[in-house]
């Protein structure tokens, strides 16, 4: 997210755990598209 700074864009939502495993954070590009970034942790996730 500190890319996503440096470059202009804006950070709405702070890298945070979702969960076990699950880590995500959001963000605008410079023309305001949203992006959503997802991290999931396989081997943490229960299938259960």
């Amino acid at each position: 997210m500190n890319q996503v700074k440096e470059a202009g864009g804006t950070v709405f939502s702070e890298p945070r755990e979702h969960g076990p495993g699950m880590y995500g954070a959001s963000f605008a590009d410079l023309d305001g598209h949203r992006w959503n970034v997802l991290y999931m942790e396989m081997r943490l996730i229960s299938t259960e």
